[in-house]
């Protein structure tokens, strides 16, 4: 510490070398950013397992803002 100068040493600050490890950011909920990564990760593993037409669906409905009515009447008739 530089008691002249008002000034403590970077170095001084950590045993380690690792003072970066020591500030933690309050703001950044790390275990919320993992778990939404994850399911975002498990929805497209599912999405890719669909059929061309359920994937359409899916597109249409939660992509695209359809909503089932609409979806229904564009649909062709059996």
């Amino acid at each position: 510490m530089d008691k002249k100068n008002h000034l403590l040493f970077f170095s001084s600050l950590d045993y380690d070398g690792h003072f970066v490890d020591n500030i933690a950011d309050e703001s950044v909920d790390v275990e919320k950013i993992v778990e939404t990564q994850m399911m975002i990760e498990a929805v497209r593993n599912a999405i890719s397992r669909l059929n061309a037409e359920e994937r359409d669906i899916i597109e249409r409905l939660y992509f695209n803002d359809e909503t089932v009515a609409l979806m229904s009447k564009a649909a062709p008739s059996e």
